[in-house]
């Protein structure tokens, strides 16, 4: 069975704020599960938001003090229901007393899915913060017309020139373009990594691999060599 948050709880309970789950409900996010009804206090477009919600993410939320037992939730029938309605008071019990208990391995697990859970929360959050920044700075970009950033008390924001170049990916088209940065004389666009060649190393005498920390291993490795050719002319 589900149940259904209003916008303030949901907000709440899915540990965001309400601003993201207004931004997921304009982008048609499937992240959230929502539904829109009449609204009995009427208010804006006599409509109201509801966000839905399983059983377990009420007990995780109220085992993590996201939500308390007088959090107002609607089971399908849109009737009010108590957490307590919900869940057995000794299961209730159980969740709260969690917290003294020793880690076991489904706490633990438990702990990282919620963990999992604030972390894509946090994730939307910020998203959603930098495009309201993103969006405000866009419509008064002359702002930074001579000052191309601006300082504040918990970080900078600003605008910064950058170029790039679009290189090819497919190896001959890198290999031939190479020969031609070198052809015009332009080492200073080519970089070179350094690499050990294993092949020299394993011929080393042992005093110097030793001095190195390296170890030689010697292995007998069998091998099997099919003939094809022979296999196709028997065929």
């Amino acid at each position: 069975m589900s149940y259904f948050l209003e916008t303030k709880e949901a907000a709440q309970a899915f540990n965001v704020s309400t601003g993201a789950l207004r931004l997921a409900v304009s982008r048609n996010s499937n992240k959230y599960e929502w539904l829109k009804v009449d609204n009995e206090k009427g208010g804006r477009g006599g409509k109201k938001l509801l966000f839905k919600i399983s059983k377990d993410e009420l007990l995780t939320a109220f085992n993590q003090e996201l939500i308390t037992k007088n959090t107002l939730i609607l089971d399908e029938k849109m009737q009010k229901i108590k957490l307590t309605e919900i869940i057995s008071e000794n299961n209730a019990n159980r969740i709260i007393k969690e917290k003294n208990l020793n880690l076991t391995e489904p706490k633990i697990n438990n702990d990282l899915a919620v963990l999992n859970l604030k972390f894509e929360n946090l994730s939307d959050e910020l998203g959603y913060i930098e495009q309201c920044i993103t969006t405000f700075c866009e419509n008064n970009k002359h702002e930074f017309a001579e000052k191309r950033s601006k300082e504040f008390t918990f970080g900078k924001i600003g605008y910064r020139l950058s170029k790039s170049v679009s290189l090819p990916r497919v190896k001959e088209k890198l290999e031939s373009l190479i020969k031609a940065f070198k052809s015009y004389g332009l080492n200073e666009c080519i970089t070179y990594k350094e690499e050990l060649n294993k092949e020299a190393i394993v011929e080393l005498e042992d005093s110097t691999l030793v001095k190195l920390g390296l170890k030689r291993v010697v292995k007998d490795n069998f091998r099997i060599e099919p003939k094809i050719e022979s296999l196709e002319i028997q065929n």
